[in-house]
């Protein structure tokens, strides 16, 4: 029996990275937009904000380092001529609609790119290929400030200070936690190999992965979404949810812009969802998620690991918060939509008693 063990953003929150999207959007207004309209020539523009005149006053006091959307404000007053600046609809949504997770700006995006599309052509309109293009282009310049803002980042943790202890993901399998019917297909109990499924971007599993090396364990690393460091493949940042009708309208308009940054299609781009998918066909395997959402965003790859026939359980490490409650509610939620049938979530997601605890927050 084999392990596929998630590792999503919440792993590297643990360790101290700041690396929610909040801590990336402040540091792109405080280190490129604001030294921009400082320093560079007139007018700015970066493909998210443009500002064409930055003579006007700055603010008396420093621009707003915990607020984003009154950071924003401070830097639009910049401009003079304040009518003629402006913001990609995708930043804007992302910092006035008080977004949490990654998630959320890949769900955002997907929004924006139907309005334009598919609801365009519902009203008898056009498809808006002026807005499609440059909601494209202003989710590229993101994905190439992210990787900037990564690197930088990385460099000022210790990744080798594990949040979780590393023998809870090579724990045996315990099949007193799973449903006897799903028992018969196994042909051993016995943990073989481990697959560490990193939907991250940085580097910080490496430390573990040589950890589990000199342990004598056998593990392999993927970088689903592509590595900072480790150019196996392309930085994969866009939506993946294939299920849905709107997804189905957007491929029948035929524009081969629409689809740009839909996930599946750059997976095709490296090996690693061909790796994914021939150790989930060898044989039967129990999943952990650790510090991933399991969002929606990623439905098209989360689906094919949960729903496989090889699949027998799913726990989900749990935050335990300080008021005494967890997140688990919020996770088995998530996990459930990537299932069609209900009856074989119940069948395959653990119990609360069996879910180990993440960290504290």
């Amino acid at each position: 029996m084999n392990r596929v063990v998630i590792i999503g953003n919440g792993y590297d929150l643990s360790l101290g990275l700041k690396s929610s999207y909040k801590s990336f959007l402040m540091w792109y207004l405080h280190l490129k937009v604001i030294p921009g309209i400082r320093y560079m020539p007139k007018p700015y523009d970066d493909n998210l904000i443009r500002l064409t005149d930055n003579n006007g006053p700055f603010p008396k006091e420093e621009f707003d380092q915990t607020d984003l959307k009154n950071c924003l404000k401070q830097i639009l007053e910049v401009d003079t001529k304040h009518s003629r600046s402006s913001v990609s609809p995708l930043l804007d949504k992302c910092i006035n609609n008080g977004q949490e997770n990654w998630v959320d700006i890949e769900q955002t995006y997907y929004d924006l790119l139907c309005n334009y599309s598919v609801k365009k052509v519902k009203t008898d309109q056009d498809v808006d290929m002026v807005n499609v293009k440059n909601l494209n282009r202003s989710l590229k310049q993101i994905r190439i400030f992210l990787i900037e803002y990564l690197i930088q980042i990385q460099k000022e943790i210790d990744s080798s200070i594990f949040p979780i202890k590393w023998q809870k993901l090579k724990a045996p399998f315990e099949t007193s936690e799973v449903r006897s019917k799903r028992l018969e297909k196994i042909e051993t109990t016995k943990l073989e190999n481990l697959l560490i499924l990193n939907f991250n971007y940085t580097s910080t599993l490496t430390p573990l992965m040589l950890l589990f090396k000199k342990q004598r364990i056998e593990a392999e690393l993927i970088n689903i979404h592509g590595n900072i460091e480790k150019p196996d493949g392309p930085i994969i940042f866009g939506y993946g949810d294939e299920t849905i009708q709107s997804y189905l309208e957007l491929e029948n308009l035929n524009i081969n812009e629409c689809l740009k940054n839909i996930k599946s299609f750059k997976y095709l781009e490296s090996q690693n969802y061909q790796r994914l998918m021939n150790f989930i066909d060898i044989k039967h395997f129990d999943v952990l998620v650790v510090g991933h959402s399991c969002g929606i965003s990623d439905r098209v790859l989360l689906k094919s690991i949960f729903e496989h026939s090889h699949c027998i359980f799913i726990k989900p490490f749990i935050y335990q918060k300080m008021d005494g409650t967890s997140d688990y509610f919020d996770k088995i939620a998530a996990i459930s939509r990537h299932f069609e049938l209900n009856q074989e979530m119940r069948d395959k997601v653990a119990q609360k008693k069996y879910c180990p605890d993440f960290i504290k927050k």
